[in-house]
């Protein structure tokens, strides 16, 4: 059987209390500033015993919830394939909090009828959007150009002279821009659609993303 020694409060760190708290007494060592749950040693032999039953629990966990999935898939018709197009490699938009949730489900416990449909259809309309989304980006223009679109998103970035509002534009074309808002349109804000003439220069590991420079004549439309 493993032995226990007395160790520090895990609280107070074996002080007793703080002048910070009310009375100053730690409630969990009552001041005495010895934890009340002793420290468990073991031997190596007794630590090896431990891990071993340790990884079987764990191996048994896993199998149960790999059996309980494999039920799940077998049961619903067209779960199977949608788990495998959520898992392929490249459809990481398909992993939607609502998805991982059901993913996990199915490894713990039936899932009923209108669960397994619900997923299916999300599934498929996460590869339709995604799919059109794609088939709707285009290479961005390089050089200077006149861009409208919509912002989607907008941080603040700071540097030595100050902070930037650096913007997220989908351009009405299809492709995407990272630029700083103009000062002109300084109270522009997510979801509002801008225009303003710009200098582009398309990423070379995406032809549809570009950096914008030297923004200018910036308009709400």
């Amino acid at each position: 059987m493993a032995k226990t020694r007395e160790r520090r409060c895990t609280r107070c760190g074996g002080q007793g209390g703080w002048r910070g708290w009310p009375g100053w007494t730690c409630y969990r060592c009552a001041g005495t500033g010895i934890d009340p749950t002793p420290e468990i040693v073991r031997t190596p032999e007794e630590e090896a015993k431990l891990a071993k039953r340790r990884q079987q629990y764990h191996d048994r966990k896993l199998r149960k919830a790999e059996e309980q999935l494999e039920s799940n898939l077998n049961a619903h018709e067209g779960l199977r394939e949608a788990f495998e197009t959520a898992y392929a490699e490249g459809n990481d938009h398909c992993l939607t909090g609502f998805a991982t949730d059901i993913m996990s489900k199915a490894r713990r416990f039936d899932l009923t009828e209108k669960q397994a449909e619900a997923f299916i259809e999300h599934i498929d309309k996460r590869i339709q959007t995604h799919r059109e989304r794609e088939e709707a980006r285009v290479p961005a223009p390089e050089g200077r150009v006149n861009i409208e679109g919509k912002i989607a998103t907008a941080r603040v970035e700071y540097n030595h002279y100050g902070s930037t509002v650096k913007i997220l534009l989908i351009d009405d074309r299809g492709f995407k821009v990272w630029v700083t808002l103009p000062s002109k349109i300084m109270d522009a804000e997510i979801g509002d659609r801008v225009m303003m003439t710009v200098t582009l220069t398309p990423t070379d590991d995406d032809p549809t993303f570009a950096i914008g420079k030297r923004p200018t004549k910036g308009e709400i439309v």
